[in-house]
């Protein structure tokens, strides 16, 4: 898993995409929050807090991300087999750990 979590770190697109995943939800409240300001509101009620609730504009910020979520995990977690197989550091991977713990590893992380 450590292995998983570096590659993510140490590819540029990867981490980008990991980062718009982790910020589309707090960019909604806060464009919640900013509406309500506006509108004179001084609360926040608590149901519709979340990002779930998607009180925003015509709802853009929950379609973007869970519309294309599918898309992001893809690019998140996708390349690393495929550069493994590619390298042909599956097979150091398999002699090491056995190919059961490769695998199980592999099903795990994406």
């Amino acid at each position: 898993m450590k292995d998983f979590v570096a590659r993510i770190y140490g590819n540029k697109i990867r981490c980008c995409v990991t980062l718009i995943v982790l910020l589309l939800p707090v960019l909604d409240i806060v464009i919640y929050c900013c509406n309500l300001i506006r509108s004179g509101g001084s609360t926040i009620a608590p149901a519709y807090g979340t990002f779930l609730a998607s009180n925003t504009t015509d709802h853009l910020v929950q379609i973007i991300l869970l519309w294309f979520l599918p898309l992001y995990t893809l690019v998140i977690t996708g390349e690393g087999p495929l550069e493994d197989r590619h390298r042909g550091y599956h097979r150091a991977l398999m002699g090491r750990m056995g190919r059961n713990a490769y695998y199980t590893e592999n099903i795990k992380c994406g």
